[in-house]
Formats: C-alpha cells, structure tokens, sequence
C-alpha cells in the first residue's frame, strides 16, 4: 500500500460526542508504520523494539522542528 509520509503529520481532534475521525487517523498513521515495516524486511521484534522509542522519536522531531521554525 502507497502512503503519503503527511498522513503520519496530520492532527485531528475528536469532536464532540464521536471519536469515529480520531480512530481512523489513528489507524491511517498505524498503517503507514505497519505498511513500511513490512516494505523493509523488519522482524517483528525489531518493530516492536522500534515502535517502543517512537515517544522519544517524536520528542527530538518536535526540538529539530523548533530550532528550524522562524517565529
């Protein structure tokens, strides 16, 4: 399956009542990940170990994002 790496920026807040967007966002980016896993040959263990690091992955993306966004 082809994905756009944007899929995995997007940001969509639940509404108000329904959670019906926020999961299918949530499945889309979980998608892409399991889609290129799979494209590179990853064991299992290996993206499991991988996915394990994704919250400090994200949190060293959001400082390079900081030091290069001119306010």
């Amino acid at each position: 399956m082809k994905h756009d790496c944007r899929e995995l920026l997007e940001y969509k807040k639940p509404t108000y009542g329904s959670l019906d967007e926020y999961e299918e966002c949530i499945n889309r980016k979980a998608r892409v990940l399991a889609d290129s896993a799979v494209g590179t040959g990853m064991t299992l263990k290996e993206f499991f170990l991988a996915m394990d690091t994704l919250g400090e992955v994200a949190e060293k993306a959001k400082e390079f994002m900081t030091e290069q966004v001119v306010l």
